[in-house]
């Protein structure tokens, strides 16, 4: 199973949501951003790279997970990503979804606050859905284990 996490820059939340699911689950997991394009180019950042984004969320995850993602790209998010995923974890404002983005069948929205408010929030989200989605709760796939 392919489980896609997408928030807004993917610096923050889908970083920490795949981060903790990857400790939790056997299952292939990468993220995407709905508006990383946007915000490089507004930034003139050198780099997709995590570390010339943000360095708060990357020593959190650090720090919290024991996880260096520094070197990880940060990617836009497309249709064709979307498609190739079996199940794909929204945690953004709905208003911020692109037209191709739509709840339900394989869609799931995680109503969880932006990182940079609130980093010990965000992963208490985080990790309640992670642990839902890797014991099976969610309808939309069903049947995601743990690893142990």
């Amino acid at each position: 199973m392919r489980v896609l996490f997408v928030c807004n820059a993917n610096v923050g939340r889908s970083q920490v949501a795949q981060v903790y699911f990857d400790q939790l689950s056997s299952h292939e997991s990468s993220g995407a951003g709905m508006a990383v394009d946007e915000i490089n180019a507004r930034l003139n950042l050198p780099s997709n790279k995590l570390k010339d984004a943000a360095k708060r969320p990357l020593e959190y995850i650090q720090r919290e997970f024991g996880v260096d993602i520094s070197e990880r790209e940060r990617r836009q998010l497309t249709p064709q990503m979307m498609e190739e995923s079996d199940m794909v974890i929204i945690i953004n404002e709905k208003e911020m979804w692109p037209d191709y983005v739509k709840k339900g069948g394989k869609v799931v929205f995680w109503d969880t606050p932006c990182l940079f408010r609130s980093l010990g929030s965000c992963r208490g989200h985080c990790n309640a859905r992670c642990g839902e989605t890797t014991n099976g709760e969610l309808r939309n796939p069903p049947n995601v284990l743990l690893k142990i």
